[in-house]
């Protein structure tokens, strides 16, 4: 199986460029154009499906799009697409201020955070993070650049919202930046079981400015669902942090040590692994349930990046994530229903993260009133085909009758019937419809295209 995640795509199918200008952008898309070639903008490949693959046709790797053009003093700041999320962060830290929303690793591309509509620990209270961008410039199949915002083309920018390079390239965008503190002060509980979890969550013991929660997959009985809730809240009077604080691409100190630190993940390739790692960290955690510590906020933040070659651990298969996002009413009884059709299939999920959200704008919406819950499954060929059957029963007769929705940023495995029911045909079709007026020939397409919005434009 192949996935576009963690960096792990191939490019051996695909032609790849790498315009380092937006001229130069846009002259290779005229030119695919002419050539009667499909492409699909792609930043640094951290989508876990297929949303930046385009077998056998062209990519375009905008990485070398990656100037900080400017900051205001209102915390406006203008980029090229291809930034990180760490090199933004690292601009801005040192001058006190701070994106809104980041996903749990520096390394995405500002274009891929737009397009994926990514989200972070704090979506329950800011949303997701195209709800901060005040401005898009989108190269067009013809070569031309549009600007869009909510007052000029609004329509197309809330549908490049989320929308997956499927009407064109980001090359450029304004954003709203917060001031923040550098440095966060996060208190660690131990939760029993998943109602507990979700008791704290929904802000039982207080305001905090973000929460997340580890969950024990392998736990059964009473105690399924237990994990540990992380709550973060910024340290006031804390007024910026150095560029020692945010490493490079986000990376924290000593990434050459935790580099090396991979193989010994290793062990979650096997289910009693990851059932003796899940057991020792809950219990460790319920020994010191209640206690605070004071650090970086990316070190809360980037989650990801603490063993940056984690990845290496699960080839050649990869992993395949499930993520759900189900309304407040039902999440309990839905997670619980997921966490034991895992337990049954014996493919142990080596990671399981329930995060707080609301509702956003976006034209393709994954947003609901409740809460997400993500799954990691290791692939190997042998366990695939059931994985994928199983988590496509979930899917029909469980989640979707529940009103849940899914993240197709973290998708290889929905149908499109699936999707439809999971983003509203409604939707779909509008986003078909602004699809077909700016990009009549179909020039931009991938994988993900292929496999769940084209069936739909045709039927």
């Amino acid at each position: 199986m192949q996935l576009g995640g963690w960096g792990m795509m191939a490019h051996s199918r695909a032609e790849v460029l790498q315009p380092d200008s937006v001229s130069a952008a846009q002259l290779a898309v005229s030119d695919a154009g002419r050539r009667r070639r499909t492409a699909i903008p792609r930043g640094s490949g951290f989508s876990y499906g297929d949303a930046a693959l385009n077998g056998n046709s062209l990519v375009l790797d905008t990485r070398r799009l990656s100037r900080i053009i400017g900051l205001d003093g209102q915390g406006l700041v203008e980029v090229e697409a291809g930034v990180t999320i760490g090199d933004l962060c690292r601009f801005a830290t040192r001058r006190g201020w701070w994106p809104p929303v980041v996903p749990g690793t520096g390394r995405p591309t500002l274009g891929g955070c737009v397009g994926a509509n990514v989200h972070g620990k704090n979506a329950y209270i800011v949303g997701t993070f195209g709800e901060h961008v005040q401005e898009l410039d989108l190269v067009l199949p013809d070569g031309s650049l549009l600007t869009c915002s909510e007052e000029r083309e609004p329509d197309v920018f809330r549908a490049v919202i989320g929308g997956y390079g499927l009407l064109g390239v980001i090359v450029r965008m304004r954003m709203r930046l917060e001031r923040q503190p550098s440095r966060l002060m996060v208190e660690e509980i131990a939760a029993p079981h998943l109602t507990s979890i979700m008791h704290i969550l929904s802000g039982s013991l207080g305001p905090s400015d973000h929460a997340v929660a580890w969950i024990d997959a392998c736990a059964q009985g009473e105690g399924r669902g237990r994990g540990i809730v992380q709550l973060a809240r910024n340290l006031n009077g804390d007024s910026g942090g150095s560029d020692r604080e945010v490493g490079r691409s986000g990376r924290r100190p000593f990434t050459r040590l935790r580099s090396a630190l991979w193989p010994l993940l290793l062990i979650l390739r096997t289910n009693q692994g990851v059932g003796a790692l899940n057991s020792a960290r809950y219990e460790l955690a319920a020994l010191n349930s209640g206690r605070t510590s004071i650090g970086p906020r990316e070190r809360y933040q980037f989650f990801h990046d603490f063993i940056p070659d984690w990845r290496r651990a699960f080839r050649p298969g990869g992993v395949l994530q499930y993520q759900m996002f189900v309304p407040k009413e039902c999440a309990n009884e839905v997670f619980l229903a997921c966490l034991e059709a895992a337990q049954e299939i014996k493919q142990a999920p080596i990671l399981a993260v329930l995060k707080r959200h609301r509702t956003d704008p976006a034209l393709l919406s994954y947003g609901v009133d409740g809460y997400s819950l993500s799954l990691d499954f290791p692939v190997t060929s042998t366990g695939l085909p059931s994985l994928r059957d199983a988590l496509h029963r979930l899917t029909d007769e469980v989640v979707l009758p529940a009103g849940g929705r899914f993240y197709l940023a973290k998708d290889s495995i929905l149908t499109p019937d699936q999707a439809g029911r999971s983003l509203g045909l409604d939707a779909l079709g509008q986003f078909l419809a602004i699809k077909r007026r700016i990009d009549p020939g179909t020039l931009f397409q991938s994988d993900l295209y292929r496999r769940l919005f084209a069936p739909l434009a045709l039927g």
